[in-house]
């Protein structure tokens, strides 16, 4: 059911739709915003056609999940994620996202030493670790002598958790990975 975006843009200013249009501008073309560096800053851009209010509420109802209302995507905490994480806010580049499946959808951190996503080094241990992340909650899945034995542990749990699309793009960060 698509709601009145009139109801929106009338009420811009204090309305969820409104904050997220807002934020993706900040970020993209202010070098003041603390997010740009990782934005803006790399060269991520905002469609034109989606610099206007109007065209980017009319997008994000076309591509609300069925039966879903705005309202339904902010108590669920849902956001708008960028499907390519390298590519632009643009018309086929958008989704909503949980903040756990935006977790899974973004680039090694410069500060990885193991080199692969989801993998880390456990001082205490000695062991390279595997952790997996929902709503806040931590969970360790498990020590590994090897950071290839953890990553293979990190890339089950991301296909078996978020599926096919997620494992995917995991892969896509390392080419030189070969499944065993």
């Amino acid at each position: 059911m698509k709601h009145d975006p009139k109801y929106y843009i009338k009420n811009k200013r204090s309305n969820f739709l409104y904050r997220k249009f807002y934020d993706m501008r900040h970020r993209c073309y202010k070098p003041n915003s603390v997010s740009y560096k990782n934005y803006g800053g790399r060269g991520i851009k905002v469609e034109d056609w989606l610099l206007d209010f109007n065209n980017y509420a009319d997008h994000l109802f076309d591509i609300l999940p069925n039966g879903k209302t705005i309202e339904d995507m902010q108590k669920l905490k849902y956001s708008i994620d960028r499907i390519d994480n390298n590519g632009n806010y643009e018309r086929g580049n958008l989704r909503w996202g949980t903040r756990t499946e935006q977790g899974i959808n973004r680039r090694i951190q410069k500060t990885n030493i193991s080199g692969f996503q989801g993998v880390s080094w456990h001082k205490n241990n000695k062991k390279w670790t595997v952790h997996a992340r929902t709503y806040k909650k931590r969970k360790t899945i498990g020590y590994f002598d090897t950071r290839e034995e953890a990553f293979a542990v990190y890339l089950e749990a991301v296909k078996k958790h978020y599926g096919q699309e997620a494992y995917e793009h995991v892969l896509s960060l390392h080419p030189h990975w070969e499944a065993k």
